[in-house]
């Protein structure tokens, strides 16, 4: 807020402006006015202003020039000199922080090249047009005769816990083993690593020898293929490689979280109940709960649980069940 704005509320009796001290502090002497405005400007502007650029009405200045009409300033350029007076405005105020104007040039020119970047990678993605492509992002069958092993980790601050879990299902959809076990204190990587090294267990003791691991983690998916023995978490990334070193063949790929867990199928009202179940220990009733998913060839509900159970299930070794 402008000190010509706390004036107006009855905040402040000071209405002068914080860098220059030489008038009233409204918001166009914050992005135009000001002589340190003026001074960023002068070495923004591409050739000598135009006389909308003197325009007294701030809304009609602003919108004039982000509409793309100027032919001595974009819209980009514009919004982000802006952006950044303003900034540079508070940090003083509130941090006692002055970026000179030659400073604050180069910044609205850096910010102007990461925003061209990102327009242009979100063309590439849809089209010239920049128009959206509705895509469906549900769950899809691995090749044939591959299984897919889908992952995931969890997090906790208050209190600080980890935990992974996972399902392995076949090529036709068909529920083969699900996971979960509690990892202790710990980062979120560390657990989508612990996820993906007891999917590729739990894929090999099943006999699969063709496994597609779906994780929605990055960060993991480059650290099993570039980690160094000095990170933190090397022993489960070695863990890891070793398990791909076997005889069999693992592609590991990158999936959003929706994709790898949301299915097609109508979702079942029992849902916390085979959750209760499960939690509680009770594996016969948890058993057959499965089995009745199986029957009915909709393993939705179960899917989308798995990381619910990790978050609740007590810090005990429960993990690999099959049936």
């Amino acid at each position: 807020m402008t000190n010509a704005e706390r004036a107006r509320r009855h905040l402040t009796t000071n209405v002068d402006c914080n860098i220059c001290g030489g008038g009233p502090e409204t918001a166009l002497h914050v992005v135009r006015d000001c002589p340190f405005a003026r001074a960023t400007w002068a070495g923004i502007l591409e050739d000598e202003p135009d006389v909308d650029f003197l325009e007294p009405e701030l809304h009609r200045w602003s919108m004039h020039y982000l509409s793309g009409r100027s032919k001595v300033i974009d819209s980009t350029l514009f919004a982000g000199t802006c952006w950044l007076l303003c900034k540079n405005r508070n940090d003083h105020l509130f941090r006692s922080e002055l970026k000179t104007h030659e400073q604050l040039q180069f910044s609205t020119k850096q910010l102007r090249l990461q925003l061209t970047k990102a327009f242009e990678k979100e063309s590439n993605i849809f089209g010239d047009g920049g128009l959206r492509e509705r895509r469906d992002i549900s769950w899809k069958l691995p090749p044939s005769g591959w299984a897919c092993v889908n992952t995931d980790g969890l997090a906790t601050h208050s209190p600080a816990s980890t935990s992974c879990g996972g399902i392995v299902r076949g090529d036709d959809g068909r529920f083969i083993k699900a996971f979960t076990t509690n990892l202790g204190g710990g980062s979120i990587t560390r657990a989508e690593l612990a996820g993906i090294a007891y999917g590729l267990r739990f894929a090999w003791e099943e006999g699969i020898r063709k496994v597609v691991l779906q994780t929605d983690s990055c960060t993991a998916r480059t650290l099993i293929e570039n980690a160094t023995p000095q990170h933190p978490h090397y022993s489960c990334i070695a863990e890891i490689r070793q398990w791909l070193a076997r005889p069999w063949l693992v592609r590991i790929e990158h999936r959003l979280w929706k994709q790898q867990w949301a299915t097609r199928s109508r979702r079942d009202d029992g849902d916390t109940a085979w959750q209760r179940r499960f939690i509680s220990g009770d594996d016969a009733a948890f058993g057959r709960s499965m089995e009745e998913n199986k029957a009915s060839a909709d393993c939705g509900g179960m899917v989308d649980g798995v990381l619910e159970v990790c978050r609740k299930s007590p810090p005990v070794y429960r993990v690999g069940f099959s049936f």
